[in-house]
C-alpha cells in the first residue's frame, strides 16, 4: 500500500486534463481506491466539504494547486516533485492489482439542489456495465 491506499480508500484528484491524468486515475485504480475528481475552479469551501464528506485521505495534485487543500487534513501527493524524486533511473515494476468489481471505483459530487453537494458513488462493476450498455446502444 502506497501512502494508506488500498481498497475502498477515496484520493482525491485534481489534475489538468492530460495523459498524467490518466495514468494517476489507473494507479489509484491498480491500488484499489478511488477517485474523487476535484476541479480546481470550485470554490475552496467546496472542495474541503467534498474531501471530508468523502473521507478523503489523499490528494493527487501539483505544486500549483496545493494551496487549495491547505484547510483539509489529507496527505497531498504532489505529483510534479514525487515524479521527479522516484522515477530517474528506475525500471517498471508490475504491481498485482486490487481492485474488484464491488469495489468503489470514483465519487461524483452533485450541484446539490438542497444548497449541499450530494456524493455518488460508482463500483467498478456498475461502471463497466455502464460502458457495455452504451456499446450495445451504438451497435
Amino acid at each position: 500500500m502506497v501512502l494508506g491506499v488500498g481498497p475502498e480508500s477515496v484520493v482525491g484528484i485534481s489534475l489538468p486534463r492530460s495523459s498524467i491524468l490518466i495514468v494517476a486515475i489507473l494507479a489509484i485504480h491498480k491500488a484499489g481506491g478511488a477517485y474523487l475528481p476535484l476541479d480546481p475552479s470550485y470554490p475552496r469551501d467546496r472542495l474541503v466539504f467534498m474531501l471530508d464528506d468523502a473521507n478523503a485521505k489523499v490528494i493527487v495534485t501539483q505544486r500549483a494547486q496545493a494551496a487549495l487543500f491547505e484547510a483539509t487534513s489529507a496527505q497531498l501527493l504532489l505529483l510534479d516533485e514525487w515524479a521527479l524524486e522516484n522515477t530517474a533511473g528506475r525500471t517498471g515494476v508490475e504491481l498485482p492489482s486490487r481492485t474488484r468489481p464491488d469495489n468503489l471505483a470514483y465519487i461524483i459530487y452533485t450541484s446539490g439542489s438542497t444548497g449541499r453537494p450530494k456524493g455518488v458513488a460508482l463500483t467498478h462493476g456498475s461502471a463497466v456495465n455502464m460502458v457495455l450498455s452504451s456499446r450495445t446502444d451504438l451497435e
